[in-house]
């Protein structure tokens, strides 16, 4: 499934542990998924890099390409033997930075998984070198080699007060009228969609409710439904700060359920039922 913002954030924690190492190698594994070998001393780790939808560490075995593309070459050309020296999350975006080298031999490899996703090497200030996907962001912002990567367009996290919540819900709308509650917030927050359902869920809110609906002119108009809105979403942002510290442990809970199906007496299966009708017609 493709990350959310808080699918990204919490694996570049993860990622952590992977700073320091070299980049022995590239392989692609179709047009959009890479794969880079970091070693060092005995340990290596394999990272996937999905354009749009993933990143994460793997011990599967795929399938690589028997000649690596002209994409693989390039990233070997300038990060292969370069220490790792940082991943983050680029504002509240789901754009990850990873940094190799270091001074004049620095790179940015961005993984963008947003949109239709991309992958793009640039320089150590933001000059695009290569990359997957040729486009325009706006019409003073175009994503090809040899222009700077946008970083002015990163966006930072904003606190879920009252006002936010009253600017981004009408200013939603009026892009897209017949969108939702959830996905206007969704549009210009990191919290995810899951997390901002579960919100709206608690005070009562639909996900679902359109602009006309009276519990979106309330938040607009920043009455009490948005004061309890901004309250949740208040608590989510604590987790959020914390999921930013510390690797959060999961756990799989196994248990046993019976089967509450009663079986009537004397019934029998569909199949006996047909065979049974079968013979009556003969």
């Amino acid at each position: 499934n493709r990350f959310t913002a808080v699918d990204v954030r919490c694996m570049v924690i993860r990622l952590q542990k992977c700073v320091g190492m070299r980049l022995a190698n590239v392989y692609d594994l179709n047009p959009k998924t890479y794969l880079l070998k970091l070693a060092q001393q005995d340990e290596k780790i394999l990272l996937l890099l999905e354009s749009g939808t993933r990143f994460h560490t793997t011990n599967f075995q795929r399938d690589k390409s028997m000649i690596p593309s002209g994409f693989s070459m390039k990233l070997r050309k300038h990060l292969r033997t370069r220490r790792l020296e940082s991943v983050k999350q680029l504002g509240m975006d789901r754009i990850v930075d990873f940094t190799f080298g270091s001074g004049e031999g620095m790179y940015h490899l961005i993984l963008e998984l947003y949109a239709l996703g991309n992958i793009i090497l640039t320089d150590k200030n933001y000059k695009i070198l290569t990359l997957l996907r040729t486009h325009k962001h706006d019409e003073t912002s175009k994503f090809c080699v040899g222009e700077q990567y946008p970083m002015a367009m990163v966006r930072d996290h904003q606190k879920p007060t009252v006002e936010w919540l009253q600017k981004v819900v009408s200013e939603g709308f009026e892009k897209v009228e017949k969108s939702s509650i959830k996905n206007v917030l969704n549009a210009d927050s990191d919290f995810g969609a899951q997390m901002i359902e579960h919100c709206l869920l608690k005070v009562g809110i639909r996900p679902s409710s359109k602009k006309t609906d009276a519990q979106v002119q309330q938040i607009i108009e920043g009455g009490k439904l948005a004061q309890d809105l901004s309250a949740e979403l208040t608590i989510a942002e604590k987790w959020l700060d914390y999921s930013n510290t510390d690797l959060i442990k999961g756990y799989i809970i196994l248990g046993t359920f019976e089967n509450k199906k009663k079986e009537v007496k004397g019934s029998k299966g569909s199949k006996d039922l047909k065979d049974e009708k079968n013979e009556k017609n003969e």
